[in-house]
């Protein structure tokens, strides 16, 4: 093989998908309409680890102490969508007047003039500040702020956050802050000692629509990512677009896209919602899409059921299930031989054992599938 799967770093990401209490995720892939053998994934939650066991390692089970006990779940998914006007509405507080708060005692005073930016073509005033990112961490961390009451969306919307910035804990990056007419919008650089590694843009000046975009550089090449979304009542649309250019300016990115993504949630019956992501790339001619629908049962019982499609909806190649549920009691594994993540040998074994299940998944899968997508698979498996 030229290249393995990293599926160790697959399963970082799995074991990153329980909660902080004791809890149970499956998670299922099977073709569509063959009586070919599914690749499953069960995950659990207790005693400060992870265990993880699958059909790909079927005589081990995979264990990932979760020092933090922050990360994402099926439930939190299901949240996002069922709860997705409220999450939106608590997104701009947590955007708007909280950071704003928080911001506003960092804050230079006011400079007045004329000036242009990314995403807008004038503004009368600026504002600065700087900060480390370990401060916005804190900012985050809702064990920091009790106003926000167990269960509120704004709570969750804060949670979330915290978790996807604990990745740059410790870092030591810090954030320059430029606040355009008192927050209407806002321009950020992040630094790593001198380097600017990241600029950060945002048009904040609708209330029910944002619009970001995140420039960076890598291997000599400059990096556009548009993020714009909308909350419509009963309807929530996102858009992205990456583009590449040789050039630091976007204008120069217009032609370079490199693919776009489009996803769309709307209510369902019977408390569940309905949604879709489809991702367009020009080197790939044909769609990929997913739909399927989401419903959450209480505070930490969710299910999500997908279907993957080529070109249209109804090309069908790959049904996915996935499920978050309490555990009642704690599960023993005595029957399998325990690999832990500091274990070399073991992880090194068991990525060998998942890489040749997921050809022989692959080989399942592949003949249904445009040449594009069968090039980029075997790539990723190192054929």
């Amino acid at each position: 093989m030229r290249r393995t799967v990293c599926f160790l770093a697959v399963i970082a990401l799995l074991c990153g998908s329980c909660a902080c209490a004791d809890l149970h995720s499956d998670i299922k892939c099977v073709p569509a309409g063959k009586s070919g053998t599914a690749v499953t994934f069960d995950l659990y939650e207790q005693e400060g680890a992870v265990y993880t066991v699958s059909s790909l390692f079927p005589d081990h089970v995979y264990v990932y102490r979760n020092d933090s006990g922050i990360s994402f779940t099926v439930t939190d998914f299901t949240v996002m969508l069922s709860q997705r006007s409220e999450l939106a509405a608590a997104a701009d507080t947590l955007i708007g007047s909280r950071f704003a708060q928080w911001i506003g005692k960092r804050l230079s005073e006011p400079q007045y003039g004329v000036w242009t930016g990314e995403l807008f073509d004038r503004a009368s005033s600026v504002r600065n500040a700087e900060f480390g990112i370990d401060e916005l961490i804190s900012f985050l961390d809702v064990q920091t702020d009790p106003q926000d009451p167990e269960g509120s969306p704004l709570r969750y919307v804060r949670l979330l956050a915290y978790k996807a910035a604990l990745n740059l804990a410790n870092s030591g990056m810090t954030v320059s802050v430029r606040s355009f007419d008192e927050g209407k919008y806002l321009s950020a650089e992040v630094h790593q000692q001198d380097d600017v590694i990241m600029t950060v843009s945002a048009d904040c000046s609708e209330s029910s629509a944002k619009h970001i975009r995140i420039i960076y550089r890598e291997e000599g090449r400059y990096y556009f990512r548009d993020i714009s979304f909308r909350c419509d009542g009963e309807r929530f649309t996102a858009e992205t677009a990456l583009r590449s250019s040789d050039a630091s300016s976007f204008a120069g990115a217009k032609d370079g896209l490199l693919f776009s993504e489009t996803f769309t949630a709307n209510d369902g019956t019977d408390q569940s919602v309905g949604f879709e992501w489809r991702f367009e790339a020009p080197a790939l001619k044909d769609l990929l899409i997913v739909s399927g629908s989401a419903k959450t049962e209480g505070t930490d019982s969710a299910r999500v059921d997908a279907s993957v499609s080529i070109g249209e909806p109804g090309n069908t190649v790959l049904l996915i299930s996935a499920s978050d549920e309490p555990l009642a009691r704690p599960v023993s594994f005595t029957d399998k031989e325990e690999v832990t993540a500091d274990n070399k040998t073991g992880s090194d074994w068991i990525q060998l054992s998942a890489t040749s299940g997921l050809m022989m998944f692959a080989a399942e899968i592949i003949p249904a599938l445009p040449a594009p997508y069968q090039k980029i698979i075997w790539n990723l498996l190192g054929q």
